[in-house]
């Protein structure tokens, strides 16, 4: 099927092609027969039996002309209306980026907490071994001084 006709299915259609097959049912949008609708044989045009038969007579120029306009018009909102599903899906990705970003950020405060603990408990253990120290070197002197009296 060309960019210029589309098809439809019509059930009630009796039409059939020369090789005994229900025919395609179809509206022409060329500029000299836009808005006709037609049967067509369903085999591709190669193996096609030829089967064509209009379903409306020769429309006036004006009617022509409108139609192909409206189709023209209904093409470029189908391009505009693709172009911001194509827009709203790249928002939502930006979207589902920030987000992401707001989880890291939020996992970079909770590792900056634990590490500010971390670090209160390291500098509580290097007071506790400069206490620890302190008291060895007194322990020590006072060991000495005891060792070191006349007996």
């Amino acid at each position: 099927m060309s960019q210029a006709s589309c098809s439809s299915q019509d059930g009630s259609s009796k039409h059939t092609c020369l090789c005994g097959l229900a025919a395609n049912y179809f509206t022409a949008y060329t500029p000299a027969n836009a808005g006709r609708r037609f049967y067509k044989c369903p085999r591709p045009d190669v193996d096609s039996c030829g089967y064509f038969d209009w379903v409306d007579p020769i429309l006036p120029d004006r009617a022509v002309n409108v139609i192909c306009k409206l189709k023209s018009q209904v093409d470029a909102l189908k391009f505009e209306r693709q172009k911001l599903k194509e827009k709203i899906v790249s928002l939502e990705g930006i979207d589902a980026v920030n987000r992401e970003r707001d989880m890291l950020k939020q996992k970079v405060k909770e590792l900056e907490a634990t590490n500010q603990v971390d670090r209160s408990k390291v500098v509580k253990l290097e007071d506790d071994v400069s206490k620890m120290k302190v008291v060895i070197v007194i322990s020590l002197f006072l060991f000495a001084c005891i060792f070191s009296l006349p007996v």
